[in-house]
């Protein structure tokens, strides 16, 4: 397995202040550098999942690899797939995969490339602060989610799942079933480059507990089915190895409902949480029962816009997968005296 070392150009911000002047500046300031890029062979690296047309669909059929314990998705730029050769190409360019994936401002992507480190480092006078450590951390985060695999590029995207997208129109409900990575749902910029249900119908499937495990699909069907629910796949993905990598859906779709729990919290209790991590299933499964205890159907939807019967589908598939541990003799015998 030889990496490819890729040479980049990484835009930071930095101030300072002239030799005998009092004003602080601010630049972005571009700094060439290399990467590392992961590179393995297809026999290092073997197809976990294969993601193939259902019966009568059509578009591009790709495989979902598996390498170091983490799965890879192939990288698509627009309709086809990314080549090694294009990446490398693009490393460089605003619009390019790698820089996109530090999830930088446009102002920052597009900013002058003529103001360089050199340059800066040639002004007389004193630098107060500088973002060129932190940058160059991002820079090399992002490169260790790229894979190169023979000519293709993979990028690091979690397990692939099924997610329900309905319009709530027509009896029976119509539920198209989409392949999509199974991933909290926030700021994503690797979205743009991966295939599959894009960003906002996989929310919405998770804020309605509508995403399942690939085995899981026909288990899923039946139950969905005595629902109402009619159900339609334009994709089948195929096992091919016995991986297993969280987070389980019903983790993900209690995030979701408990984020927009807080989100919608207008006594002032709404806390700040990390998108690219997921709540713990206690604090998903405390925030669900509290809002569902406090709340009418129709008040916890005008509230938080979401329905009721969603957070209680939320909340019942995560106690049947993570049940809550039975309280010790000692609990049950303070419980009965305080009753």
């Amino acid at each position: 397995m030889n990496d490819t070392i890729l040479h980049i150009a990484v835009p930071y911000t930095v101030e300072f202040i002239r030799y005998r002047r009092r004003k602080i500046e601010g630049a972005i300031v571009w700094d060439a550098g290399p990467v590392t890029i992961r590179t393995a062979a297809e026999k290092d690296a073997p197809v976990a999942y294969r993601v193939r047309n259902h019966a009568g669909s059509s578009g591009v059929e790709y495989d979902i690899r598996w390498l170091d314990g983490k799965l890879w998705w192939p990288a698509f730029d627009g309709p086809r797939p990314m080549t090694s050769g294009d990446f490398v190409s693009s490393a460089k360019a605003p619009t390019g995969c790698l820089l996109n994936m530090m999830n930088l401002s446009p102002a920052t992507l597009f900013s002058r490339r003529h103001i360089t480190t050199e340059l800066i480092d040639h002004i007389p006078g004193r630098l107060i602060s500088s973002s060129k450590t932190e940058r160059w951390r991002t820079a090399r985060r992002a490169a260790s989610c790229v894979l190169f695999c023979g000519d293709s590029v993979y990028i690091q995207g979690g397990p692939p799942a099924y997610f329900g997208i309905s319009n709530d129109r027509g009896t029976p409900l119509i539920l198209s079933m989409e392949v999509g990575r199974l991933h909290p749902i926030g700021s994503q910029p690797i979205d743009w480059w991966l295939p599959g249900a894009i960003a906002s119908r996989r929310r919405q499937a998770t804020r309605r507990s509508l995403v399942f495990r690939v085995e899981e699909a026909e288990e899923s069907r039946r139950a969905l089915e005595l629902e109402d629910y009619r159900l339609q796949f334009d994709r089948t993905v195929i096992k091919c190895l016995d991986v297993s990598e969280k987070p389980d859906p019903a983790e993900v779709c209690a995030d979701a409902v408990a984020r927009a729990l807080l989100d919608g919290d207008r006594a002032g209790t709404r806390q700040n949480v990390h998108r690219s991590e997921l709540l713990s299933v206690q604090s998903c499964r405390e925030l669900i029962h509290n809002s569902l205890a406090k709340h009418s159907p129709e008040s916890f939807e005008k509230q938080f816009g979401l329905k009721f019967e969603w957070a209680q589908r939320a909340i019942n598939r995560l106690d049947e997968r993570f049940p809550e541990a039975p309280l010790s003799p000692e609990h049950l015998e303070l419980l009965s005296q305080l009753a």
